[in-house]
């Protein structure tokens, strides 16, 4: 059997076995990716969706805004009023996405579910500081995802 020192805590003895040590990190990497599983097997077939005729002809397509990085556009972004919103953070998302996607509508879509990913794996790694219980964190953020 090989021991490890760790830190002694009210919970945890001096020495603990390693093996214990490991089997949580497995058991961390295993949730973590079945929920970077079930978020792309979900939000996969968004990829092949177009534009929607709510917003998206004023915040993207028609918008002068995200077309370069000029510096009047730039100062357009943090400045301007874009569709009756002062929205700099997303019209400057939106520069990024025209840049790395242009037209294509779908890596608008795969941008979204990355940040979407991102904010699913925040909760399963923040959860259990309020509630102690990692399945509670698993749970509630597998509902998110």
């Amino acid at each position: 059997m090989v021991t490890t020192f760790v830190r002694p805590t009210a919970t945890a003895p001096l020495f603990v076995d390693r093996s214990i040590l490991d089997r949580g990190r497995h058991l961390r990497s295993l949730a973590l990716i079945g929920l970077a599983a079930l978020v792309t097997f979900v939000y996969l077939p968004v990829l092949a969706f177009d534009f929607v005729n709510w917003d998206d002809p004023w915040y993207v397509q028609q918008n002068p805004l995200i077309q370069s990085w000029h510096p009047a556009n730039l100062w357009g972004v943090v400045s301007e009023f874009s569709c009756r919103n002062y929205a700099p953070v997303t019209t400057f998302s939106l520069l990024v996405d025209h840049t790395l996607w242009g037209g294509w509508a779908g890596g608008y879509h795969l941008t979204n579910a990355v940040l979407h990913l991102v904010n699913v794996l925040l909760i399963y790694v923040l959860l259990p500081q309020v509630t102690g219980s990692r399945f509670v964190a698993w749970t509630a953020a597998a509902l998110f995802a």
